[in-house]
């Protein structure tokens, strides 16, 4: 036991609301059918997604803004489409459907859980 270090316990996560903010490049709409088309997305999973954005909303009052929206949409759609379906993507898929890195994608999904 010599020369033990002081370790976390756990993780040190971004705050919810930095990691999620974007430029708008397009409107919600515009990318949310982007979404729809490209994840082929089930209505039922669509409505959980709007589900768990309405929780975090409750929650974290000050995440859902116009800055944010796009990043929580696509969050909130695959971790929808992962719980409720059967055939997925791989998270690269995702993250480029979305039109954010890989890295950052997988955080916000780890954020948003």
């Amino acid at each position: 036991m010599e020369d033990e270090q002081n370790e976390p316990d756990t993780i040190e996560l971004p705050s919810i609301a930095s990691l999620f903010v974007t430029k708008k490049s397009m409107s919600t709409r515009t990318y949310l059918d982007r979404l729809v088309k490209y994840t082929q997305i089930e209505k039922s999973s669509l409505i959980l997604a709007f589900m768990l954005l309405d929780k975090l909303k409750a929650s974290e009052k000050r995440v859902i803004h116009t800055s944010t929206i796009l990043k929580l949409l696509l969050t909130a759609c695959v971790v929808s489409l992962k719980y409720n379906e059967d055939d997925i993507f791989l998270n690269s898929v995702y993250a480029k459907i979305g039109g954010v890195n890989l890295l950052t994608f997988n955080e916000m999904e780890l954020v948003f859980l």
